[in-house]
């Protein structure tokens, strides 16, 4: 058994979420239940980046549509009528991966369940309370226990495949207007061809721990990928384990100012950092206080 050893055992993270087939955001308008999260065309979200997976930088996110998505422009859901959607642009820069742009899109499915679902998982719930759970993995995209193509991720010219397992998100804190997330653990497995054909492998399964910290009316404010499992099946059998931590860390950005003035870009609307809302103003009172405007979103310590 000691030649398992040499098995590729490196950080599964990913190897399905370029997968999905995402629908088509169409017809800009502007619907309250995307704001809900801060999600308005135009809008942009700073990031600091750490962890082993991608090293130290920083990303932002910029919303570029916000429409709807069509009742039946999903793969395995139909629904009555058309849902809120927008896409959004990342752009990454860290030590280790340089410049990288790529795009992602939420939508939500309002009048139905009322989540909000995020390229292929669902992170978060409208108005949630404290204890509420639902399926962590989208099915209107991808069905459960099901497999689908992922490439050639081991390089032999062969496509490889993977499928995702019933995996819980849950409502773990409340604090005012702060909602804190947890999928403990996202549950997928992988079949490699070059594993299965020279290892006798005959799947990868893999548990991964994220965290979510989101903000009402500014969205996103923390991402983590705390953990993840790696297990290899021979025969059936469990052969290998191995674990990986501190993968991916993803905090908004929180800038510095010691000025008190009014914000004038547009509609703004000053809010503490457990949500509660003060005005037009940011008050001399040391604090932290989340600034929203128009086109702009931005934290303030002082």
């Amino acid at each position: 058994m000691m030649w398992l050893i040499s098995l590729p055992v490196a950080p599964m993270y990913g190897i399905w979420r370029g997968s999905i087939n995402t629908p088509q955001v169409r017809t800009s308008y502007k619907p309250f239940s995307l704001d809900w999260l801060g999600v308005v065309e135009g809008r942009y979200w700073d990031y600091t980046i750490t962890g082993i997976l991608y090293g130290n930088g920083t990303e932002r996110d910029s919303v570029f549509l916000v429409g709807t998505i069509g009742p039946t422009d999903f793969p395995y859901c139909t629904f009555s009528s058309s849902l809120p959607g927008a896409n959004y642009q990342r752009f990454m820069n860290t030590d280790s991966t340089g410049p990288q742009t790529d795009t992602g899109f939420i939508y939500f499915r309002q009048g139905y369940d009322d989540l909000y679902g995020e390229d292929g998982l669902i992170v978060m719930k409208y108005n949630p309370s404290l204890g509420n759970n639902w399926e962590a993995v989208d099915t209107c995209l991808i069905r459960l226990n099901t497999r689908y193509p992922i490439g050639d991720i081991d390089g032999d010219s062969r496509v490889d495949s993977f499928w995702v397992k019933s995996s819980t998100a849950r409502v773990a804190n409340i604090s005012g207007s702060s909602y804190f997330i947890t999928i403990s653990p996202l549950r997928y497995a992988a079949w490699s061809s070059l594993l299965s054909s020279f290892y006798n492998i005959d799947s990868i399964v893999i548990w991964d721990y994220y965290r979510f910290k989101f903000n009402e009316t500014f969205g996103k404010v923390e991402e983590h990928l705390d953990s993840e499992r790696i297990r290899y099946y021979m025969f059936g059998f469990p052969a290998l384990d191995t674990a990986f931590r501190n993968l991916y860390h993803k905090v908004a950005i929180t800038s510095i100012s010691e000025a008190s003035k009014e914000i004038t870009s547009g509609e703004v609307r000053v809010y503490t950092a457990d949500g509660r809302y003060v005005g037009k103003f940011v008050p001399n009172r040391k604090g932290i206080y989340f600034v929203v405007s128009n086109r702009t979103r931005k934290v303030i310590v002082r």
